[in-house]
């Protein structure tokens, strides 16, 4: 009965683990990433990926510009970014809402190049406590008399709370006057063609309409000839009669010119879940025979049919919520959009059983060691066998030992063996839920200087390792700053995986097929590659997306370097090529192998395709190798300077699938280094040695991979 009564405990502990961590999942699942749109109006707008913005020689500048992580420590979400322009500053102001309080605070953060960088500057102080008033209502911002307003949406009364100083403080909210109570999210703005205020108001996640024909039950407008806090009037509102599904508040309004006016529309089912925004111009107009007003709404629609902003989204597709529109001082248009990330509720599981095995590893290891403290406590106490009986202590543990005394001493062995061999599984699902796991943490874009940036990654196969692209090309979407796909194909049977190509899906993933087999083939310039980075990465490895990122932001910081996660160490003057477990061993490094590694293409692919280095070219054909060493010799060549061009970071985890393809090069590691070797007396004699020597960190933080020259003399294992 007690042993059911302590596994009744351990489930109720795991249980309870896994639904406190689903209701923290629930609330951070409301964080939003920031995208920014460019264009010269507003029915042309573009991503900035697209834009191709550069800076700092890293181009292009990319999307999100603004998330969770890059404002610091917080303990919950972002949400409903607002844009507004400032004495020729562009502005980002947002909600920084606490999983813990329940309650948000204004986050603000600013650019003073168009939108090319943002500095996060803080949080907006108040009077008054205005967080739980945000917490589900839009934020707004408005101008009256060059002073900035926010409008926010307080238990269905609006309230109002002006800028002591923009962006860093706020006076004491003013309630509307004349606008009813019951809306969630409101906008004011001043209207230059209708010279009026203009009051728009939303009810939030209610889409039911009312049963007549001619009025749009999710708004209400109201206008103000005096000022933005009293003499409002309601107006009625007319349907549009092409609308057949609901809609939410999706943003901003626009007021673009005395004929132009705009307003930012969310597509949203009757459960909340949205589809994307839309773009409607609205109008205003009076009834005949009447001083009546009326508004009403068309929706701005392309040639083709479709909606002018059905188009626009994050750069893995991710569906926009949310966004709001400045006209910036050069004449441009800027939209900054807001998505929530769909949660992959497979990862989600994944990990809960990988937690969920690992409390129930804790709680066998840990009830197995105060049983062991309670048997040897009670044989110090008590005594041996011999005393226990001679003092006739009539204790549990007496009599348990009495009783085990009885049984056969083959039974023991085996009882024993077998809580081994429980203890050895569960160590061993422990470690695999321990070694997986980095592979299924979501990864942010890391920014450089305040910015984001995207690369391309290539990949080259052939109709042996067909089979892996698929799962390839999977797993690295979900990476964030990929931005593009490339598969360079050798040879035949292109046909196979045709149906891998697509430009609708993101990232777009393209294949070019090079008729001739070759190592080089990689390194072709190609002017369909739309990024400086390019990321060469083998179709056989598996690395966290949060490596990959770390990887490229280190590149980022010295684009003239190669980064990576071989590294090797070679003797040129000795032609001696040494594998990972010596190169380790030796502490240092010249080489990165560039079958995972991150190079700059519009430098040195051009440098390895040039004339001079034909003839190591077919070496390379020749010997079916050593195409990693012509580039590293080519990338130091260019950089004949003091410091090493080589770059190593340690991955978080590193998988090779090509033991379990059995199609590899450096599988017979004998040949594989004899012709490395050989290799190495050629290149000497056009480059020398521009090699120079870089050294693994020397900090205690430096954790060093398993290395067994017996299993291999060329990698080392990263499953720890």
């Amino acid at each position: 009965m007690r042993l059911w009564l302590f596994a009744l405990g351990i489930i109720c502990i795991t249980t309870y683990s896994i639904f406190s961590s689903e209701r923290r999942h629930v609330c951070l699942s409301k964080d939003e990433d920031f995208y920014l749109f460019y264009g010269d109006d507003i029915r042309h707008l573009k991503s900035i990926d697209a834009v191709g913005w550069e800076a700092g020689g890293v181009w292009p500048i990319a999307n999100p510009m603004l998330f969770k992580n890059s404002v610091g420590s917080v303990d919950g979400y972002l949400s409903s970014p607002s844009l507004h322009v400032h004495k020729g500053v562009l502005y980002i102001l947002f909600k920084i809402c606490s999983c813990k309080r329940m309650g948000c605070d204004v986050g603000v953060a600013k650019s003073t190049n168009e939108g090319h960088s943002w500095e996060y500057i803080g949080r907006a102080e108040s009077l008054e406590p205005i967080s739980g008033a945000m917490t589900s209502s839009r934020l707004s911002l408005f101008q009256s008399h060059a002073t900035e307003y926010l409008t926010v949406s307080e238990n269905g009364k609006i309230t109002v709370y002006e800028f002591r100083k923009f962006p860093s403080s706020l006076k004491e909210g003013k309630k509307i006057q004349g606008v009813p109570a019951g809306f969630q999210h409101a906008r004011v703005t001043w209207h230059q063609a209708w010279k009026q205020w203009m009051l728009l108001a939303t009810k939030g996640p209610g889409f039911s309409w009312e049963e007549q024909s001619d009025e749009i039950s999710d708004i209400s407008v109201f206008f103000s000839k005096k000022n933005a806090m009293v003499g409002w009037k309601r107006v009625k509102v007319a349907r549009p009669p092409s609308q057949m599904q609901p809609v939410a508040d999706g943003g901003d309004m626009y007021i673009h010119n005395r004929t132009h006016s705009y307003r930012i529309v969310a597509t949203c089912s009757a459960w909340g879940e949205c589809s994307g925004l839309k773009l409607r111009r609205m109008y205003l107009h009076r009834i005949r025979d009447s001083k009546k007003l009326v508004y009403s709404e068309r929706d701005v629609n392309e040639k083709s049919g479709g909606n002018v902003f059905a188009r626009l989204s994050g750069p893995k597709g991710e569906v926009l919520r949310y966004a709001s529109i400045a006209r910036l001082p050069s004449g441009k248009v800027m939209m900054v959009g807001s998505s929530r990330k769909r949660p992959d509720y497979a990862m989600h599981l994944k990990l809960y059983l990988l937690q969920s095995l690992e409390y129930l590893c804790l709680a066998y290891y840990i009830a197995l060691a105060c049983c062991g403290a309670i048997v040897i406590a009670s044989y110090i106490s008590n005594g041996t066998k011999a005393n226990m009986k001679k003092n006739k202590t009539n204790t549990r543990v007496a009599l348990a030992w009495s009783k085990m005394s009885k049984f056969h001493p083959l039974l023991v062995l085996g009882g024993v063996a077998a809580l081994m061999c429980v203890a050895l599984l569960l160590k061993y699902v422990l470690y695999y839920s321990r070694l997986h796991q980095p592979f299924y943490k979501e990864s942010k874009p890391i920014a450089i200087a305040g910015k984001f940036s995207q690369f391309t990654l290539m990949t080259m196969s052939y109709s042996k390792r067909a089979s892996l692209l698929d799962s390839f090309i999977q797993y690295y979407s979900q990476c964030p700053s990929v931005g593009s796909i490339i598969i360079v194909w050798n040879g035949e049977g292109v046909d196979s995986i045709r149906h891998l190509q697509t430009h609708s899906r993101k990232p777009p993933v393209s294949i070019r097929v090079e008729h001739k087999g070759s190592m080089n083939n990689r390194y072709r310039p190609d002017a369909h590659i739309g990024t400086r980075a390019v990321l060469i990465l083998d179709d056989d490895l598996r690395i966290p997306c949060g490596s990959v990122e770390a990887a490229f932001a280190a590149w980022r910081r010295e684009p003239h370097r190669l980064v990576g996660w071989y590294p090797r160490l070679v003797e040129v003057p000795q032609a001696a090529y040494h594998g990972e477990p010596e190169t380790m061993a030796s502490s240092k490094y010249n080489l990165i192998l560039t079958g995972a590694a991150f190079i700059d293409h519009t430098t040195y692919f051009k440098k390895y395709w040039s004339k001079k280095y034909a003839k190591l070219r077919d070496l390379v054909d020749k010997k079916k190798n050593c195409d990693d060493i012509l580039m590293n010799f080519v990338v130091a060549s260019e950089h004949r300077g003091t410091k090493p061009v080589v770059q190593y970071l340690r991955p978080q985890r590193l998988i090779d699938l090509s033991h379990t393809t059995g199609v590899g090069i450096s599988h017979d590691e004998k040949d594989f280094i004899r012709k490395a070797e050989a290799c190495l007396k050629e290149f000497e004699k056009i480059f020398g040695n521009p090699l120079k020597t870089n050294t693994f960190p020397a900090s205690s933080g430096f954790k060093r991979p398993v290395c067994n020259q017996a299993r291999s003399k060329l990698f080392c294992s990263y499953h720890s």
